[in-house]
């Protein structure tokens, strides 16, 4: 496993996913090879150009070997007396957009019974799967119980398994 490190910032946020691309060719030092994957993931110092009053993006997956985490939206999003602990937000979000990385939901994995939320682009239906577009910040009791981060459903765990998962 390679680590790179901390890298300069690659601008003025918010940051548009042309930007973070371009950051990326520049920066990137692993690739996939053979029978050895290598993913990018970036931490930005900003917000994304799509945010906007209805909500901010958390994460995003984009390539095929590519994420991108918003960690100053996360930031503000965690760790206050009612909200999510940063490391729960963070998991969370990083694990969902590796889930896409896999090609859930319809991104490449055959769907075994549909279950996207088409209205929300390639996200599960399920509002209790890892897979599903929104992460709920402000459930409090959640949040003070520090409940754990969200499963695969059995539609996106089969949607693995006959695509070769175990």
């Amino acid at each position: 496993m390679s680590v790179d490190g901390e890298v300069a910032s690659p601008g003025v946020p918010p940051y548009s996913i042309d930007t973070i691309r371009s950051f990326e060719t520049s920066h990137r030092t692993a690739h996939s090879s053979g029978s050895q994957i290598a993913v990018y993931v970036l931490f930005v110092d900003g917000g994304s150009t799509s945010d906007n009053s209805n909500g901010k993006v958390l994460g995003e997956a984009y390539q095929n070997t590519s994420i991108v985490i918003y960690e100053s939206s996360i930031k503000g999003l965690s760790g206050g007396l009612t909200q999510p602990s940063h490391a729960k937000l963070e998991t969370t979000v990083l694990t969902h957009e590796f889930g896409h990385l896999l090609g859930l939901v319809n991104t490449g994995t055959n769907m075994v019974t549909s279950h996207q939320d088409t209205a929300n682009g390639k996200h599960c239906s399920n509002q209790n799967c890892l897979m599903y577009w929104n992460v709920d910040t402000s459930n409090v009791i959640a949040n003070l119980t520090n409940s754990g981060i969200p499963d695969l459903d059995s539609d996106c765990q089969n949607d693995l398994k006959t695509n070769g998962g175990k």
